[in-house]
């Protein structure tokens, strides 16, 4: 029997006795097969490694640990994993940054180990080559992020707006972190992790200070076995090679050909067995107790950053308690007052500057923080930004200096653009929310809201059943009813608008520009909702069930059968019509009604003297003249409806009753009304700003309505 024999035999035998599953190891660069081909000996990943290292079929194990590399090689790997059929656990031990990111996407369950860090980005390049060839290169640059986010919000259920804000600020994530926002299932139970893959980190720009230079010299004592592991055997290639026996296994390793022998602790180590599940529970509600009285001890303290640390250590309760009570008992109490008042004030600036630039731009009175600003404009915050009043610097050298500049009153720069962009577009957002909120348009009177957590199809689902008590049978025996449903469905689109803020504009201070837009916008986003929801009111199309919204047949009975101006008699036919409604499920024949009693009259401009007199509070000449229902009607005017719109008349009128909204809308869960998104631009020089509004809405309830043409 040969060596490697020998070593198969073996591990066979601990197959039999641990029953291993299939278990990929992916570490190094993510590189395409050319540059993997150059340097056969440093570890890498790639499609074809990866395809050519999964079993046949089965569950399997992936273990990452890789600073990133290049992005459509990282989409490649991910296709090849996404693809496999059996269920992928996937493990990142060290780091996942990049393009590393996105392969860890494709397992079905994705565990972090504790200290392990998963970073998201966009994707960069470098292109030499003509004008055209350097567009062509944004192009799929754009491309390939609108890839990764759409794969990001896939797994995390964030939306894609906000994948991408957070790939452009590259934005770092511990293992609680990426549980919480989604990118992650669960943190591995252990408290060792991985050393972080070799990798030039230098190369980004928010990477923590613990991987700048120190990633190879950790790999290297990992390759000594001095580094933690995450539990799992030392000796990878050997690992792999057992679970080959029983099923294609291979690491992205080169093929094994003399076995390799296990550090002497590792080969001391007993079998690993399945543990008691009672066990397990007890294990896991101790380190939650462990890591909820750290965190409420160190808060206690004062000293909050101290929890994170001593959580990840591992260290247990009673000594993280010590370590906290001692550093407590040697802080300079002074020294950290001094810096919560530092980090107060920074906030409490920016929050001036924003109150006192809205005021002078939107007006209103200026209070509190903002009357330190009171006057404050764009062109005389891009001068105090950029703080240089040197004799030899002009004005306009010195907004564009302040238009561009970061970290200066943001303190930290803990954000994608400039400060100028930042504050600017703060005062903005707040002024479009003011804006959109003081004037909200009539069809919300006859719609119900509800929020959707994606662009998916939503359903509005109506369920009804005959509800007419029967006499129960002699035998005792009650007679059954069935239960019936109706819906609707529809969906939430983006709709947006992009405004480019000059140069020119900042130094010229020219507030006109910067005043307009929130009121503009505002006004935008609610002709859009209105134009959506009327245009379904005048199109009168059909529901799920293949009738119009307003028709004459039993099925609706909300349309008058010949139109009539108004009048106590044609709106007292109405009335009856709307009363006599019966619910979803109920026999056509029967008494069960829903009694829809209308209180809006809703007419177009065309009809609005008509409807004010008809609800007008005047004394008839004769009882024959009389009213009955202008104390039960309010009048409501609405442009949409009227002949000067697409399938609009001015002639015909509705009733509504406001409890059984006709229409239902949603906005996207966090985008409840318009925003404003702003970056930087630096050629042109300027700021460019992105309204984006989220909504969508469709009839659901014939009941509550009614139409009658008009004359």
């Amino acid at each position: 029997m040969s060596k490697v024999d020998g070593v198969f035999a073996r591990l066979a035998a601990g197959i039999r006795r641990q029953t291993m599953a299939a278990e990929i190891v992916m570490s190094g660069d993510v590189v395409d097969d050319a540059m993997a081909a150059m340097d056969p000996d440093v570890p890498s990943i790639t499609a074809a490694k990866v395809r050519a290292a999964l079993p046949e079929s089965g569950d399997v194990t992936l273990r990452i640990n890789s600073g990133g590399g290049v992005a459509t090689e990282g989409a490649a790997v991910h296709a090849v994993l996404a693809d496999y059929p059996g269920k992928k656990t996937m493990i990142i031990e060290g780091v996942a940054a990049s393009a590393a990111s996105l392969i860890a996407m494709a397992g079905d369950e994705i565990v972090m180990a504790p200290g392990a860090l998963l970073m998201i980005h966009d994707p960069s390049m470098i292109t030499l080559g003509t004008e055209e060839e350097h567009r062509q290169s944004a192009d799929a640059l754009s491309a390939m992020s609108e890839t990764y986010a759409n794969v990001y919000a896939a797994r995390s259920g964030l939306s894609s707006e906000e994948v991408r804000e957070m790939m452009r600020a590259e934005t770092w994530m511990g293992p609680e972190e990426a549980v919480a926002k989604g990118f992650a299932d669960r943190v591995q139970e252990t408290r060792r992790s991985a050393a972080a893959a070799s990798f030039n980190y230098q190369i980004y720009a928010n990477a923590p200070k613990a991987l700048m230079g120190s990633a190879a010299g950790e790999q290297d004592e990992a390759a000594s076995g001095n580094a933690g592991t995450s539990g799992r055997p030392e000796d990878v290639n050997t690992q792999a090679a057992a679970t080959a026996v029983e099923q294609k296994e291979a690491t992205m390793a080169d093929e094994m050909t003399e076995p390799v022998a296990a550090p002497k602790a590792a080969a001391e180590e007993k079998p690993v067995m399945a543990a008691d599940p009672k066990v397990i529970e007890a294990a896991v509600a101790a380190e939650r107790k462990r890591v909820s009285e750290i965190t409420a001890y160190a808060e206690k303290a004062k000293m909050p950053q101290m929890a994170a640390k001593l959580i990840e250590d591992g260290v247990p309760l009673p000594d993280a308690k010590d370590a906290i009570l001692e550093a407590w008992a040697g802080e300079d109490s002074k020294a950290t007052m001094r810096v919560c008042v530092t980090r107060d004030e920074t906030q409490t600036k920016i929050e001036g500057i924003v109150l006192g630039m809205k005021a002078t731009m939107f007006g209103g009175a200026v209070e509190g923080p903002g009357a330190e600003y009171r006057g404050m404009t764009p062109k005389k915050l891009a001068m105090m930004i950029s703080g240089d009043r040197g004799f030899s610097v002009s004005d306009m050298d010195r907004v564009r200096s302040g238009m561009k500049a970061r970290g200066v009153v943001m303190a930290g720069g803990q954000h994608s653009t400039s400060d100028f962009t930042y504050i600017t577009g703060d005062v903005m957002n707040r002024q479009l929310r003011e804006a959109y909120g003081s004037r909200p348009g009539t069809w919300s009177r006859i719609s119900r809201q509800r929020t959707a957590n994606d662009f998916r199809t939503l359903y509005s689902v109506q369920a009804g059943v005959d509800t007419e008590m029967r006499k129960v049978l002699e035998s005792g025996e009650y007679q059954a009813t069935v239960l019936s449903d109706d819906g609707e469905s529809y969906r939430v689109e983006r709709y947006g608008r992009k405004v480019h803020l000059t140069f020119e504009a900042v130094v010229n201070d020219d507030l006109g520009a910067f005043t307009r837009l929130p009121q503009d916008f505002a006004r935008g986003a609610r002709n859009l909702e209105s134009r959506i929801v009327w245009a379904l009111i005048n199109a009168n199309g059909n529901l799920s069930d293949g009738t119009a919204l307003f028709a004459t047949g039993a099925a609706r009975r909300n349309l008058a059968s010949s139109g009539a101006a108004i009048s106590a008699a044609t709106v007292g036919a109405a009335r009856k019509a709307m009363w006599e409604q019966r619910p979803l499920g109920a026999k056509a024949t029967g008494d069960d009604f829903i009694s829809a009693t209308p209180d809006l009259l809703f007419v177009p401009p065309a009809l609005e003297i008509d409807a004010m007199s008809f609800v007008a509070d005047t004394v008839p000449e004769s009882d024959a003249n009389v009213n009955p229902f202008k104390s039960t009607l309010e009048p409501v005017v609405e442009p949409r409806l009227g002949a000067a719109v697409s399938g609009g008349s001015d002639t015909a009128w509705y009733l509504f009753d406001s409890s059984m909204p006709t229409i239902e809308h949603a906005y996207l869960d966090g985008y409840a009304a318009p925003s404003v998104q702003s970056y930087d631009e630096m050629d042109p020089e300027g700021v460019t700003m992105l309204a984006r509004h989220i909504f969508g809405a469709a009839p659901v309830e014939f009941r509550g309505a009614y139409k009658n043409a008009g004359a």
